[in-house]
């Protein structure tokens, strides 16, 4: 540990702060500290790292209060990270930042063609129905189609009329 190095401006809001406390911190952790500074509020401080370029993974003491009544007080725990480490966390961040835009690009790629197939299995539904409207129809004409038949051939063996004329096949 490198002790307290003083304060420093407050830093941004981030969503990602992980907010420690001192209860957190004890003989597993690395963090021992003895004195434990307390706010301005005079409530005991908590513990953040620090997500944003330069200063990334640098601890500091907060108010615990930050979020809706903050009375600027941060203290840094950690010293400054060398250089190439500041370096190679920036690098690792745009890494990150462009496998996330590959990821999104491929997730809106994924939905497009989502999309697409329920597009054609809409088509293909449709087209589904269409065939069996035109094999009920095909059907209801051989019905007919049948019903001709049986009919033509029961007038052939039909007996002469009483009109004594013949029938058509006849």
């Amino acid at each position: 540990m490198s002790g307290f190095n003083g304060p420093m401006d407050p830093p941004p809001p981030h969503p990602h702060l992980d907010v420690r406390t001192r209860s957190f911190y004890g003989r597993h952790n690395d963090l021992l500290c003895e004195y434990w500074p307390s706010c301005h509020h005079g409530e005991e401080a908590v513990v953040q790292v620090y997500e944003l370029y330069g200063d990334v993974g640098r601890r500091f003491f907060r108010c615990p209060r930050f979020q809706y009544e903050d009375c600027n007080f941060t203290y840094w725990i950690d010293g400054p990270l060398e250089q190439h480490l500041q370096e190679y966390i920036r690098h690792l961040h745009v890494t990150v930042g462009k496998l996330e835009q590959e990821n999104m690009e491929k997730h809106n790629s994924i939905n497009m063609l989502l999309q697409d197939i329920m597009k054609k299995d809409e088509e293909l539904n449709n087209l589904a129905q269409k065939k069996m409207q035109m094999t009920d129809r095909i059907n209801e004409l051989e019905e007919q189609l049948r019903q001709e038949q049986t009919r033509n051939v029961n007038r052939r063996f039909m007996p002469p009329t009483v009109s004594g004329r013949r029938n058509y096949y006849g």
